[in-house]
């Protein structure tokens, strides 16, 4: 049974646990993000340096309530060090989609048997 939610992500999505930052990245990116993501990350690929320290973070979560604490810290972070591109435009990962993702992991591994 995965213990964390780095493993839990990884079992359910079929990704390798070193591609693990970089599937929740996609996947949790707000969707009008998308297609910029894709040219900033080759332009400036410091640009989510946060998100991808946050997402390595949260991937030793083990709870949602863990996981909750983290996403209010990013968001904090965010208004803390703004900048127009991640909040005028919010370019960054979308705490609502952060949260479901990883509560839709850790359910599931909640409902696996023995």
């Amino acid at each position: 049974m995965p213990t964390d939610l780095r493993t839990a992500f990884c079992l359910q999505t079929a990704c390798a646990d070193s591609g693990f930052v970089r599937a929740f990245f996609w996947q949790g990116l707000h969707r009008h993000a998308v297609p910029f993501a894709f040219l900033i990350r080759l332009l400036a690929p410091a640009f989510f340096r946060n998100d991808e320290e946050f997402i390595r973070y949260l991937g030793s979560d083990r709870s949602m309530e863990e996981v909750e604490e983290d996403i209010e810290r990013f968001e904090y972070g965010n208004r803390v060090r703004s900048h127009w591109l991640r909040t005028g435009l919010r370019l960054h990962l979308d705490p609502q989609r952060v949260s479901t993702l990883a509560r839709r992991c850790l359910a599931r591994r909640g409902r696996e048997g023995p």
